[in-house]
């Protein structure tokens, strides 16, 4: 019943952020910065490049677009996959992207020109999530043939003899922990805690439909001892124990849909971006209380969203169209004043 109720929450999520978006928006709230416009097919994933100055964006046309963030300026176009991109982002340093496709591969591609530099061949699905370790030197890659396959960057070949995670179902959302020892993945009832280094890990599965659809959104905490994660039927962020996978807390929302998550540059707080119209919140994380929000009234129903490094900026898309809309967060209402 609860994985039926999400089934069509999915389909009532454009309907019912045009209900919210009509109502009048208060003096406080914000309006987009920037609309880009220019993808001829669903946007499906964003990403900001770890310095903020720039956005990628992945769509159902088949190519990969790189914006500008100060001046939403389109700086390039980039082609070569061969089905929708589905999953983009940057290396730690910036200077690359990787992107993955429902034409079942992971690419790699200079950022600065656009050139491939990479082809990763190996999954047999479509490749829904991608992660950089933090040394930028291994890449993990989650797909719906139930894997999680782990690259060799500057080989372009898997890391090793290492083996692929196994999930139950579809992957959904892949992290890196800080210190790049662990690798966490969502799927479909499950989340993974794998050895980076030896692939080996434990698995924690749940009741049948508490993580139906599978997590869209996984962190680690900066110190790696705690796991935030949230999807699209989940009305709460969900906070697990590294390494034992014990459930510790639910930081609870008044809506479903948690699509974007990110550690604020002062390690203690948590940004979210969830809900058919792109709120905004952040969270204490010692006292596990929201503190602040804005609520962006995004028309369309939120699809994908992407917060910026500095946490002043979130990305937003909708499926209602095929455009990605900027909008200054840097000042949040307290909440509870």
């Amino acid at each position: 019943m609860e994985a039926w109720g999400c089934a069509m929450m999915r389909w009532l999520w454009p309907a019912l952020a045009g209900l919210a978006a009509a109502a009048p928006l208060p003096a406080e709230e914000p309006k987009p910065a920037f609309a880009l416009e220019g993808h001829t097919g669903d946007v499906l994933s964003v990403a900001f490049s770890p310095d903020g100055k720039a956005l990628a964006s992945a769509s159902a046309d088949k190519t990969i677009k790189l914006w500008n963030t100060a001046t939403g300026e389109s700086l390039r176009t980039i082609e070569g996959h061969i089905d929708k991109v589905l999953a983009v982002t940057f290396s730690p340093d910036g200077k690359a992207l990787a992107s993955g496709s429902s034409d079942k591969t992971v690419r790699l591609w200079n950022a600065a020109t656009g050139d491939e530099v990479g082809l990763l061949d190996g999954h047999t699905e479509a490749v829904t999530c991608l992660a950089f370790r933090p040394d930028g030197r291994m890449l993990a890659s989650g797909s719906v043939d139930k894997t999680v396959r782990l690259w060799d960057v500057a080989a372009r070949r898997g890391w090793g003899t290492l083996p692929a995670i196994i999930h139950d179902g579809a992957v959904t959302a892949v992290a890196f922990s800080a210190d790049g020892k662990r690798v966490a993945s969502g799927g479909v009832n499950q989340i993974t805690l794998s050895d980076a280094a030896t692939g080996k890990g434990y698995t924690f599965k749940q009741m049948p439909g508490e993580y139906y659809n599978g997590p869209r959104a996984i962190v680690f905490s900066p110190d790696g001892t705690t796991l935030f994660f949230g999807g699209v039927c989940m009305g709460s962020i969900r906070l697990l124990d590294v390494p034992s996978g014990n459930k510790i807390a639910d930081l609870n929302l008044t809506s479903w849909g948690i699509r974007a998550l990110a550690f604020m540059p002062d390690g203690t707080t948590l940004a979210s971006v969830w809900g058919p119209i792109g709120e905004f919140k952040l969270w204490n994380v010692a006292d596990r209380k929201a503190t602040a929000g804005l609520n962006p009234h995004l028309n369309g129903g939120l699809r994908v969203a992407a917060i910026a490094p500095d946490g002043k900026t979130i990305a937003l898309a909708s499926f209602s169209d095929k455009k990605i809309t900027l909008w200054d967060v840097s000042a949040p209402k307290e909440l509870g004043k």
